[in-house]
């Protein structure tokens, strides 16, 4: 490293260093990968595979509380405009397929002005109140799962739609938001009690 550190990073810091990850590059201060500062990426091929084949539905849970009432609202709103000039430009190609509110409540009056599956919520959230998440999606494909269209988007209702969007998956390798709160390398034996003991190191660090 030079003296005096790499620019405005600390001395020690700007060794160059193998990550899982370079898209989502790990911080300086992060205790699981102290040395870097940054990463050169090649730029991911989001284009996406064309065609109306490739249609998805959009899925988003939620409960009835007012905060998350008035997202779902909003976000339903936007995405419907969108569809609208998505099939307005491209009537045999448009990828924006149903919508449906995945409700881990009881029934509430959005009922009537969103599509919806009422599911049932935990009877223990454990103060976590997206916890409900997993086991409504469950719930969902058992009880309302019957959608016309291959693919899904997994969403939360304050994502908002100002342009119309497409499926972005390439081939069967699935898109997804690097959320960068999320480091499965900082839980080793939590993935394996869930994702399988014969993971290595590595193959967590690449998840």
């Amino acid at each position: 490293p030079l003296e005096g550190g790499c620019g405005t990073q600390p001395f020690g810091a700007c060794w160059l260093k193998r990550q899982g990850r370079p898209e989502i590059p790990t911080g300086v201060s992060d205790e699981t990968n102290p040395w870097i500062s940054g990463s050169m990426a090649k730029p991911a091929d989001v284009r996406g595979e064309r065609g109306a084949h490739k249609k998805f539905h959009v899925l988003v849970t939620t409960n009835a509380n007012i905060y998350q009432a008035w997202q779902v609202r909003v976000m339903h709103y936007w995405y419907e405009r969108m569809k609208e000039r998505c099939e307005e430009a491209d009537p045999d190609g448009c990828q924006m397929g149903g919508f449906t509110r995945i409700l881990h409540d009881k029934a509430d009056a959005l009922v009537d002005e969103i599509p919806t599956c009422v599911v049932d919520r935990l009877d223990n959230e454990m103060g976590f109140v997206v916890l409900s998440r997993p086991n409504a999606f469950k719930q969902y494909f058992e009880k309302c799962g019957d959608i016309e269209e291959d693919y899904v988007l997994m969403a939360e209702p304050d994502h908002l739609y100002l342009r119309p969007l497409d499926n972005l998956m390439n081939g069967r390798t699935a898109a997804a938001f690097p959320f960068f709160y999320i480091n499965p390398k900082g839980f080793p034996e939590l993935i394996r009690r869930f994702a399988g003991e014969h993971l290595t190191d590595r193959e967590i660090e690449d998840m």
